[in-house]
């Protein structure tokens, strides 16, 4: 499983695609703050809102998952 913060914005949305296209993990958990976005949401792909700052978003999704990989693709809104 691959942990793919910020995920929902421009970036993390191409790296999420060539990880789902290429099965590079059996799964793939996205935490952002535009996780609600549905134009940017890919199918078969967890996304939980939130903060990658707040560290209660973070511990629960290390807690919930057994991450092989975290990936940081998150930036602050301009």
């Amino acid at each position: 499983t691959v942990l793919i913060a910020g995920g929902a914005d421009f970036i993390g949305y191409h790296l999420i695609f060539y990880v789902v296209e290429h099965k590079s993990f059996e799964d793939v958990v996205v935490l952002s703050l535009l996780a609600t976005n549905s134009k940017n949401c890919i199918e078969g792909v967890d996304y939980y809102a939130g903060d990658i700052t707040n560290y209660d978003n973070v511990r629960k999704l290390l807690d919930q998952f057994k991450l092989a990989v975290v990936i940081h693709a998150a930036s602050p809104s301009l």
